[in-house]
């Protein structure tokens, strides 16, 4: 099976300043109403805030069974009843379809590009 590299877009790399917060808010659902009205939710979230914001490159991988290509955001999550994640190839429905890494921050620092 071939590891996919997923890097960090440098240019959305950038300091959270809620890092270390331990009570959140982020945006929810947009609820609209029967006479047009909108309302958008906020979802408390616990538990330390990262210390950086960043988005991933928009990286093409292939699935190790039927060898298609696509992007990596097209890959579906799964779990077992053990709790066990993976990937699932959205061509094919191969679970574990492919090897992913996700690059850190620190990583992303030490490229030269």
């Amino acid at each position: 099976m071939s590891k996919f590299l997923i890097r960090i877009d440098k240019k959305t790399l950038r300091r959270n300043p809620h890092a270390g917060a331990t009570r959140r808010f982020i945006p929810g659902p947009i609820i609209t109403y029967e006479d047009g009205s909108q309302e958008s939710e906020r979802i408390e979230v616990s538990g330390p805030a990262p210390n950086w914001l960043y988005e991933f490159e928009d990286t093409e991988v292939e699935c190790g069974e039927c060898h298609k290509r696509f992007s990596f955001r097209r890959l579906l999550d799964d779990e077992d009843c053990e709790g066990n994640r993976f990937e699932v190839c959205p061509e094919c429905g191969e679970e574990d379809c492919c090897d992913i890494i996700f690059e850190t921050p620190a990583e992303a620092f030490k490229r030269k590009d």
